[in-house]
């Protein structure tokens, strides 16, 4: 197979042929070469025909738009939306996006869903219906300096909605400079974007980003949520993870709320935030007017927080 010719690029052959082994070789004890040879090309030819599709999905935007309240625990006002994407093909967008993430696309699909959302934030804005909403980039990504070159500069083009835009940074591929997302994380923050660390506690390096990265707000992984009324076990994490939040001055969000009884439960626990079924489930479309204002994010930029 001609890996450069099919991907298009040397970069994207290696990272074809990387994943493609690994894939091959999962949950397989032992491997020859001849197994590896034999076994992995199928592999190798699917990877580089998902890719293929996945740029085209990319350059034709053929993805929608999402969008999911979350809202105050006290007041059960909704503080913003999170844009979440739906792929026309119907794949889950976790097993897509992890995809991109290990094949190198991840970038290159953050910015397209960054000048969608911010596109369609533009038109509400400009019929009377300006939308806060918070968009997700994986960590990755932050990797990248040309990356966030780009994002900046279609946040200038987007001046307007400054105020009006959080990004929610995901965890599901590890950061691996954590110096390098932090001066990203921080640039973007200091043009006047809150940043939000997601699923936080799904994985071992949880505690670890969040002494390295500048965030916020903290999103709590929605398996502490789920049971935590039943759970003994994992009451004393999520009154961790809620205090240490506290102590740095970081708002906390809860998600996968889905029944009242659990919402109250966190709110006496001092989560700040809520997401889930509760409150209401992603719909495509923007949103209906509130109030015909945005009230902008709270002045956390310059309260202390770091």
């Amino acid at each position: 197979i001609d890996l450069a010719a099919a991907t298009g690029h040397e970069k994207d052959a290696v990272k074809a042929l990387i994943y493609a082994i690994s894939s091959f070789s999962a949950g397989r004890d032992a491997l020859s070469f001849r197994d590896l040879s034999e076994g992995s090309k199928p592999v190798l030819v699917d990877t580089v025909a998902r890719m293929g599709l996945f740029r085209q999905t990319i350059s034709g935007n053929r993805f929608e738009i999402a969008f999911q309240p979350v809202v105050s625990l006290k007041g059960r006002e909704i503080h913003h939306y999170e844009a979440l994407v739906r792929f026309a093909d119907q794949r889950s967008p976790f097993e897509t996006i992890t995809f991109a993430e290990n094949v190198g696309l991840i970038a290159d699909f953050d910015l397209a869903m960054a000048r969608r959302v911010l596109g369609q934030m533009a038109l509400a804005r400009a019929s009377g219906n300006p939308l806060i909403a918070a968009i997700n980039i994986s960590g990755r990504s932050l990797e990248s300096d040309d990356f966030l070159n780009h994002l900046l500069k279609l946040l200038q083009q987007h001046g307007t909605l400054e105020g009006q835009v959080l990004f929610e940074v995901t965890e599901s591929a590890e950061i691996k400079d954590l110096a390098v997302a932090s001066r990203a994380i921080g640039s973007l923050r200091l043009a006047g974007y809150p940043i939000c660390l997601d699923d936080f506690g799904a994985g071992a390096s949880a505690f670890h980003y969040l002494r390295a990265l500048p965030v916020d707000y903290v999103k709590i992984d929605g398996a502490y949520i789920r049971d935590v009324r039943q759970s003994g076990r994992d009451r004393p994490f999520l009154k961790a993870i809620v205090r240490l939040c506290r102590d740095l001055g970081i708002a906390s969000i809860g998600e996968k709320i889905e029944d009242a009884r659990t919402a109250e439960f966190l709110t006496k626990m001092g989560v700040d935030y809520g997401q889930g079924y509760l409150f209401g489930k992603p719909r495509l479309g923007l949103p209906a007017p509130k109030n015909g204002k945005a009230a902008g994010w709270p002045d956390l930029l310059s309260s202390g927080i770091r």
